[in-house]
């Protein structure tokens, strides 16, 4: 049976909603929470009751910011324990690994439809499902049949952490720090580990229409036009995809072709993507 473990990402108060993701106890599942809380505030945010007597979760706590260190610090955790398992002639299970966020919410069938997925194409060392909302809606708009992902066939516009399952495996790439929530590149993660790990790592990533977890509506990608640091994210993203000139011109094109926006906010739009393509060429 193949084992989960889910990598779930909070910060001072928000460990509180880390007890409502947790699925009754179960075989071959675990939870490791990287839990941001900087020293001194121990008092101030105590550990919930529901956290402290569960065998199978392990709470990390740590002084670092923004949340893609923060899931490369559960991320090191868990590879580094199945390597101590083999470097001491113990069998380490095969792993599937999931970076969950505190509000999202899986349920036991989620579990097994991972797990048959899993079993199903033994090729793959990442499947990217689907998410929906609290109410049961797609969170995003996803292709309808499987696709296997390569470098020229890219579904970023559909991504989500929290449905992205990887195989435990010494190629996994870790999460830029210069990405995600609490960086300068305020979103974008998710598409440049995915991008890494197949044209750098060699994996291989299938996309299955088949939905294994209910989230919040509002991503941080729906934030584009009212923080900056979205729309910085997406321009540096371009300009690692296709280069300088080609980072431009998508960004030029997607700025006068995004509808129902107001000519300031194109502009302000395209000053903010094209600050992150300066970013990044500048510190690729």
């Amino acid at each position: 049976m193949l084992s989960i473990c889910f990598l779930i990402s909070t910060t001072h108060g928000r460990i509180k909603g880390v007890e409502h993701l947790l699925m009754p106890a179960a075989e071959g599942v675990s939870y490791v929470v990287a839990w941001q809380l900087p020293a001194g505030e121990e008092a101030q945010y105590p550990l919930p009751e529901g956290l402290k007597n569960r065998d199978d979760v392990t709470v990390l706590r740590w002084n670092g910011k923004g949340l893609s260190a923060n899931r490369n610090y559960a991320l090191d955790y868990v590879k580094e324990h199945s390597l101590e398992a083999k470097s001491e002639g113990r069998s380490a299970p095969d792993l599937l690994v999931i970076a969950a966020d505190d509000d999202n919410r899986y349920s036991p069938s989620d579990v097994q439809a991972i797990r048959s997925a899993f079993t199903s194409y033994p090729e793959a060392d990442i499947i990217h499902f689907e998410a929906r909302d609290y109410d049961g809606l797609p969170l995003r708009t996803y292709p309808s049949e499987p696709l296997w992902w390569t470098s020229r066939r890219r579904l970023f516009s559909c991504l989500s952490s929290c449905c992205i399952v990887v195989r435990n495996s010494p190629k996994l790439p870790a999460f830029d720090t210069r990405f995600g929530l609490g960086a300068y590149l305020g979103c974008a993660e998710e598409e440049l580990y995915v991008h890494e790990a197949i044209v750098k790592g060699g994996l291989r990533c299938l996309y299955l229409p088949v939905s294994i977890v209910r989230t919040a509506k509002c991503t941080t990608a729906s934030r584009l036009l009212t923080d900056a640091s979205v729309a910085r994210a997406k321009g540096a993203l371009l300009y690692l995809l296709h280069g300088w000139w080609g980072a431009q011109m998508r960004v030029a094109a997607f700025c006068l072709r995004k509808p129902q926006i107001s000519f300031r906010l194109r502009i302000q739009l395209w000053h903010s993507m094209r600050e992150g393509i300066e970013y990044m060429a500048k510190n690729a």
